[in-house]
């Protein structure tokens, strides 16, 4: 809420008039999605501008993307390797679906290891890419 806080006083800076509301939202909480839009539908407003942002979480989730789209890349291409360690260190050979961290073997969260939430991802990106590429 403290980076909303400073946007708004940006904004407001530039444009006196504008109007400017904040309001707490965690897409990772249903209970919080919910009290957004009940919140949301009583003030009875348009909605232009939408900003969910935490740098840390945002951080955390592009991490958690980055180890789920690589073990599912792993799995479908049975041993795919994302750095020159992995791939040409003669004790590796044949290791498949792991994280690696300052070349050394690491235990992702459990997040990072769920199949089917890396699969989910994987088939959201390629329509998403699909729809994109469409003229």
């Amino acid at each position: 809420m403290d980076s909303a806080k400073e946007a708004k006083q940006h904004i407001l800076h530039e444009n006196q008039s504008a109007r400017v509301d904040i309001m707490k939202l965690d897409l990772s909480s249903v209970k919080s999605v919910e009290s957004f839009v009940d919140n949301f539908i009583a003030l009875d407003l348009p909605l232009n501008i939408l900003m969910c942002y935490s740098d840390k979480k945002a951080y955390g989730q592009s991490k958690l993307a980055n180890i789920l789209h690589a073990n599912e890349l792993s799995r479908r291409l049975k041993g795919a390797a994302t750095t020159c360690y992995v791939a040409l260190h003669p004790s590796l050979k044949g290791v498949t679906g792991k994280y690696f961290l300052d070349c050394n073997e690491f235990q992702p969260s459990a997040f990072a290891r769920d199949k089917i939430l890396g699969s989910k991802l994987w088939d959201f990106s390629n329509k998403l890419i699909k729809s994109l590429s469409k003229p």
